[in-house]
């Protein structure tokens, strides 16, 4: 697991002059609910592994398996590895225990809804954490009523139905998803962040823009980018891991499923 923590620029968010998309608002996470949001974002997507282990999922695409112009409809989407942009600020965090100066960014001018309206977020950091998705110990068992609450899952359910119809079209040539995970199979989703009054964190989904510097970036600064592997339909799923021991040395076992504040 990789973690980064950077001062955010003013450049990487101001959009070159004459460009189309604007950054509408910058959605600042207090440092103290950054693991909620990262935990939220654990939880969408379990959902959507959740739902390719169940009936709906990779059983209901082998019995619908068929002939087609390209291939036989057995096509997977296997989540290998997410990294979340998001986008922090001390303001509003709860004292955790230890005070800490707050690192100052300058400021970040984003635009506005009107032409030429601006506001000023200060003490604002880029948090960037790289996480490897492994199964855990024990199973999650799927209920339709789950998408109910997890735009993440859906989206991605939603581009695997839309992989799935591609075979039917007439050409001359297939297109085949490359295995390697390193070869730049990636899904980017811009997202927002909200707390209700229970405190607890809601993660939704948001537009995606271009920066200054050419990069596409959800308009929140908020962004999650799921990067995947064909599913080989060859092979049997591999066993769970075993629940992790006080003291156990596995490497499985040194992991941070959730991270929490420090």
């Amino acid at each position: 697991m990789k973690w980064f923590l950077s001062v955010v620029t003013a450049a990487m968010l101001l959009l070159p002059a004459g460009c189309s998309t604007e950054f509408g608002r910058l959605d600042a996470i207090p440092q103290s609910d950054i693991y909620k949001v990262v935990a939220e974002v654990k939880r969408q997507i379990s959902i959507y592994t959740a739902y390719q282990a169940s009936d709906y999922g990779y059983k209901r695409i082998v019995a619908a398996s068929r002939s087609k112009v390209c291939g036989n409809g057995m096509i997977g989407f296997d989540i290998s590895s997410v990294k979340m942009e998001l986008v922090s600020t001390s303001v509003g965090s709860q004292s955790v225990g230890v005070s800490l100066s707050p690192i100052p960014s300058g400021g970040i001018r984003t635009v506005g809804g009107s032409v030429g309206a601006s506001r000023e977020v200060t003490d604002t950091q880029s948090f960037v954490i790289s996480e490897d998705v492994v199964p855990s110990p024990y199973s999650y068992k799927f209920d339709l009523k789950m998408l109910d609450t997890a735009p993440l899952a859906r989206s991605m359910i939603n581009l695997w139905a839309a992989a799935l119809q591609s075979g039917d079209d007439a050409s001359d040539i297939c297109l085949r998803i490359q295995k390697s995970e390193s070869d730049g199979n990636t899904f980017q989703i811009g997202i927002t962040v909200a707390k209700d009054v229970n405190g607890e964190v809601n993660v939704g989904l948001s537009s995606l823009g271009l920066t200054a510097g050419g990069e596409l970036k959800a308009t929140t600064g908020n962004t999650i980018t799921v990067r995947f592997k064909a599913h080989d339909f060859s092979k049997p799923i591999p066993p769970r891991p075993a629940p992790c021991k006080p003291k156990d040395p596995r490497p499985e076992c040194q992991l941070q499923h959730n991270v929490a504040p420090s």
